[in-house]
């Protein structure tokens, strides 16, 4: 099974624009999914309190090669291509509601990099309806319901994009017009409406790209002059305005980043040769170290569009493989890696179909899959389909004031505290330790008259947190805690 790159990604120096006037909507259909095999959708993920839970919903247009993001309660899914042609849409779909609304770019595009900042999002760049590459910037500010412009330096598609503060980083990518590819960064400052710019280390697209702490990573790439690859990390201080640079453990590109807790993972992607790989290069900032896991599968994602993280865990949804001589895709996944970050395992999970050139994003306690692709012999399924993950969280206002069976100590915590379960009169337990998101820092089993010393280290920053203990006979204890070093 494959399908021409065109629909995905134009790699090399030897593509032009006519390529996707040739090829882009030749062979695209639209795919309905029996709401008889939705019923049967992935699997069941089973946390400390309950099931989470799988919705589906449908975006206005069968579409994919959309660029995502979120805001508050909103996820915003923008451009894309469509049955006929590409697409100025923007969906927006609001989780607390549960509602979809629309609205238009005045640029129509493919593959816009998004991203959010303050009140406002953003999408960037891409590919025009008639090949070209565009440096526009579209603007929609949330308080005043309004869009405007704004131009890149260079036109390009491909970029990564991120942001912090009031700062957006839009990095690196590919012109198809001027068959090259550039090492340009454009930062946008949302107060002060000023752009600057700077410089990544080597010039290429297709690299993976997240926000830890005050770190902008920029991972791996393509070089479509040369075509290399290569294993660089380029890297912002959002605070001091400084770059610096790291090494992935391999050269890839099309990989999938994103932050949970204090790592930032960069998964997957091809070498040179269109090898798929399996690795995941691991980035611990409380430590400053690095380590080395793998995938289920090896395959690459679509930059950052194929990835997020909800509840303490990240997602790694769908992907596909190239064959770089003929640039051709050579298959699709239905695969989810799931990281969890506080036990440091993986788990998997299956959508119901193969998917690629979909959409990712996550807000709130919800993770959105939307739209994209799944090969079919010479032809590409395209889906309107969101999958909507509902993970189990617990709230401030869920907890109850049990504190008579737990006694806790110091509290505040600076170093250690210690959990004495002398009065839980049950042979088995089990504590959980909560953020104040409800996103799960610590697990761990507990037996009658136990004590456990746990370092703050190890739970996380300064703040309050939210403690459980459930036994093997229901009894149920809860209370909080506060770590301030």
């Amino acid at each position: 099974m494959t399908g021409s790159i065109c629909n995905l990604f134009l790699l090399s120096k030897f593509y032009f624009s006519t390529c996707i006037n040739l090829l882009l909507f030749k062979n695209i259909m639209i795919m309905k999914t029996n709401s008889l095999i939705l019923a049967f959708f992935l699997l069941s993920f089973t946390y400390a309190f309950g099931q989470d839970e799988w919705t589906t919903t449908n975006l206005s247009a069968y579409r994919y090669q959309m660029g995502s993001t979120a805001l508050g309660n909103k996820v915003y899914f923008g451009g894309g291509s469509i049955v006929t042609g590409i697409s100025s849409l923007v969906d927006i779909y609001d989780i607390n509601s549960q509602q979809w609304t629309s609205d238009h770019f005045d640029i129509a595009r493919s593959f816009p990099v998004a991203v959010s900042c303050g009140s406002k999002v953003f999408f960037a760049g891409g590919i025009l309806s008639s090949g070209a590459t565009t440096s526009s910037v579209q603007i929609f500010d949330t308080l005043t319901q309004l869009w405007s412009s704004a131009q890149l330096s260079q036109a390009r598609f491909s970029m990564a994009a991120v942001s912090k503060g009031n700062m957006v980083v839009f990095a690196g990518g590919g012109d198809l017009s001027m068959e090259k590819e550039y090492a340009v960064v454009d930062i946008y400052n949302t107060e002060t409406d000023q752009w600057t710019t700077a410089t990544l280390s080597e010039a290429r697209g297709a690299m993976g790209s997240t926000v830890i702490g005050e770190l902008a990573f920029f991972a791996g790439g393509f070089n479509f002059t040369t075509g290399t690859v290569t294993d660089k990390i380029d890297i912002y201080n959002f605070s001091t305005g400084t770059w610096s640079t790291a090494m992935l453990s391999e050269p890839r590109f099309f990989i999938g980043a994103v932050t949970v807790g204090n790592k930032a993972l960069f998964a997957g992607g091809s070498d040179a040769n269109g090898v798929p790989s399996r690795r995941v290069d691991i980035y611990d900032i409380t430590t400053n170290t690095w380590s080395i896991d793998s995938l289920s599968v090896a395959r690459g994602f679509l930059e950052d569009e194929n990835t997020a993280s909800v509840c303490g865990r990240a997602y790694f949804v769908g992907g596909m493989t190239i064959e770089t001589e003929n640039y051709t895709f050579t298959g699709d996944f239905n695969v989810i890696d799931i990281y969890d970050e506080v036990s440091g395992n993986w788990s998997t999970g299956s959508l119901p179909y193969n998917l690629f050139d979909h959409s990712v994003a996550s807000a709130g306690n919800h993770l959105l899959i939307a739209g994209g692709g799944t090969l079919s012999g010479e032809y590409i399924q395209l889906h309107a389909q969101v999958n909507i993950l509902t993970c189990t969280t617990v709230s401030i206002e869920e907890v109850p004031n049990q504190l008579t069976a737990v006694n806790l100590y110091p509290n505040p915590a600076t170093g250690f505290i210690t959990f004495d379960l002398a009065k839980v009169a049950a042979t088995k337990a089990e504590l959980f330790i909560y953020n104040t998101s409800g996103v799960l820092r610590i697990q761990l089993p507990v037996t009658h008259s136990a004590q456990l010393q746990i370092s703050v280290d190890d739970i996380g920053s300064d703040g309050m947190y939210f403690y459980t203990v459930r036994t093997d006979d229901q009894q149920f204890f809860a209370g909080k805690f506060i770590i301030q070093r």
